[in-house]
């Protein structure tokens, strides 16, 4: 990583404020589909890291539109997910599930070019019992990123994705990278269960900081009063919280609605 990625320069971040959560998802998109441009003219693909949440799942909805849907070459684009939550692939807390509803089966994205985090196909026995099939399950994940980039290695020339999408939990989290958690330390693995307090779903999945921070281009979107403060003390570089830890090869740019702004 470069001095400036290290060091969270804050000329490598850029503040965008909409008036509100539909200027929001318009203007995500039309960023979204100028990056997936550039990559696709440069290297002949875009990978992209998806979100989970309502702010994103607004944008996919929009992109799975008209004429929005056809400004993109979604044959040439491959789709992961930076987190997931550790449950069937039918539940209605899945990221992919949502994904698939709001975009994948309204766009022609090639099936091959769609890599979903295992899902608990076979849900039950205790938190622990479960965290260790997450375990199980992350490894492959990092071993179809593997595959994707073509090897194991990143390095600053050659990043593993064009894009990440990530938003802002209102303790600071992005990802599932929780405050707290041992993910947090993680420099090596790509990809690592976690354990957290939420009740609907104690276990997740999710990239770590050396792979979401080898991409291109990182979007936040935030939208929402609730985000206020934690955004705040995000972007004064506030280390105790995860988000503020972020700092990709390729700068970040926050796309905020004015609520969330202040």
């Amino acid at each position: 990583m470069s001095d400036a990625s290290k060091n969270g320069d804050p000329k490598r971040r850029a503040v965008e404020v909409v008036p509100d959560a539909a200027s929001l998802a318009t203007r995500s998109a039309e960023w979204l589909i100028e990056q997936v441009a550039h990559a696709i003219d440069k290297r002949d693909r875009a990978v992209v890291a998806l979100s989970g949440g309502s702010t994103p799942k607004a944008v996919f909805e929009l992109l799975a539109t008209q004429p929005w849907r056809d400004r993109i070459r979604w044959d040439k684009v491959h789709l992961v997910w930076g987190d997931e939550r550790f449950v069937g692939a039918d539940d209605e807390a899945s990221n992919v599930r949502m994904t698939r509803k709001a975009l994948l089966d309204r766009v022609d994205v090639p099936a091959s070019h769609v890599y979903p985090v295992p899902s608990d196909d076979a849900p039950g026995g205790g938190v622990d019992e479960t965290f260790e099939r997450a375990q199980v399950a992350a490894e492959l994940y990092a071993t179809t990123l593997h595959a994707l980039h073509g090897g194991d290695r990143l390095t600053d020339d050659r990043p593993l994705f064009d894009v990440v999408m990530l938003g802002l939990g209102e303790d600071g989290h992005t990802a599932s990278l929780f405050p707290g958690t041992a993910a947090l330390d993680e420099r090596h693995a790509w990809v690592v269960a976690v354990k957290t307090d939420n009740a609907t779903a104690p276990v997740r999945i999710t990239l770590t900081y050396p792979a979401l921070e080898s991409t291109r281009a990182v979007v936040f979107l935030v939208a929402g009063e609730g985000k206020r403060a934690i955004a705040r003390r995000v972007l004064d570089g506030d280390g105790a919280l995860p988000a503020a830890r972020l700092h990709p090869l390729g700068g970040t740019l926050w796309i905020m609605d004015r609520a969330a702004a202040g």
